[in-house]
Order: structure tokens, then C-alpha cells, then sequence
């Protein structure tokens, strides 16, 4: 089964949250729009949620709006949580980067995901 999305940028970990508690509002108002967005893909997709001990590898294409240093680690957390909220999969211990990419889109920026079992 292979599964694509096209979603905003998450916000680094190191925005998402006020201490180790609360999101953010800019991290809630991603993770609103983004769940919305991944569920309507996902649905129209037919796609079923990837039950617990089936590996999902997951390739990963960013759009960075400009060529400020950023550190694409930090956004996995938040991409993966949201993925596990949106039942992609049940959970993401099971989820594993297989490739990762980026481009520079100025006045688009976003990633391109794509699942497979």
C-alpha cells in the first residue's frame, strides 16, 4: 500500500511547545489544519490504518520557502505524532525514514510524504 500527502510545514520541536506541556498556538493551528488535511488525503485515498507491528517506511520531500539553515529533524516529531493522530498508522515506533529531500520554493513551502507498507 502506498499513501501520498501534501502537508504544511510542522513547526520545530523546539516551537511546538511551551515547556514540556501546552502547544503552542502556531503549533495547535498547524496541527488543526494539518489533521484536516491528512485525513481528507488519506480517506479519499482508501487508505486503511497500518496496524501495530507493520513497519511503515516513510519518504520525506521539504519545500523550504528560503535558504535559511533549518534542521529537519526537529519537524519529524510533530509530522509523526500528527500522522499517528490522523491514523495513518497506530503507532509510530513502527515508522521509519527511508529517503529524505528538500528544495528551496520560495512562496511555497510545505512536505511531500509518501507512505509505504
Amino acid at each position: 500500500m502506498e499513501l501520498r500527502l501534501t502537508l504544511p510545514l510542522p513547526p520545530s520541536v523546539n516551537h511546538e511547545r511551551f515547556g514540556n506541556h501546552r502547544r503552542t498556538p502556531a503549533a495547535q493551528s498547524w496541527r488543526s489544519a494539518a489533521w484536516v488535511l491528512a485525513t481528507d488525503q488519506k480517506n479519499r485515498a482508501g487508505w486503511q490504518t497500518v496496524p501495530p507491528g507493520q513497519v511503515s517506511r516513510v519518504t520525506l520531500h521539504w519545500h523550504w520557502p528560503d535558504h535559511r539553515r533549518r534542521d529537519a529533524d526537529n519537524r519529524h516529531k510533530p509530522l509523526f505524532d500528527l500522522l499517528t493522530a490522523a491514523h495513518v498508522w497506530s503507532d509510530d515506533q513502527w515508522s521509519v525514514i527511508a529517503h529524505e529531500d528538500f528544495d528551496v520554493r520560495p512562496g511555497r513551502s510545505g512536505v511531500d510524504l509518501v507512505v509505504n507498507t
